[in-house]
């Protein structure tokens, strides 16, 4: 499943503009290239239905869009490391992190959470 973002340009971000001008977020020409305008429509449509604002048209914001159909959103979990969660959190002690990570991640995984909409 290919992503897009800033710099892009190919007939897939056509497409993407296509879809975010038929949702109301004017992403400039519809020109198959993902510029500032395609960007910033991206972002807005995102913040619109509860997504990361990040401006990149990944696997969540496509399918926001109907661009494609999926089922199941993919598992996260074993994206989640500790250094990425010290990035987050940091004056939580690595030690601490160490620790109770797995236990966090094994939890989210045994409850049907790990495509959380948050990641």
């Amino acid at each position: 499943m290919a992503t897009f973002k800033l710099h892009d340009n190919n007939p897939d971000v056509k497409r993407l503009q296509t879809a975010l001008l038929d949702a109301g977020f004017n992403p400039g020409d519809i020109d198959g290239d993902f510029g500032p305008a395609t960007l910033v429509a991206v972002i807005s449509f995102q913040k619109s239905k509860g997504l990361v604002p990040d401006g990149v048209a990944g696997v969540r914001t496509q399918a926001a869009l109907g661009l494609i159909a999926i089922a199941n959103l993919p598992d996260i979990t074993a994206d989640v490391t500790v250094s990425k969660v010290a990035l987050m959190f940091p004056g939580t002690f690595m030690g601490n992190i160490k620790t109770h990570l797995p236990n966090v991640l094994a939890a989210l995984t045994a409850a049907g959470l790990g495509d959380p909409s948050w990641c």
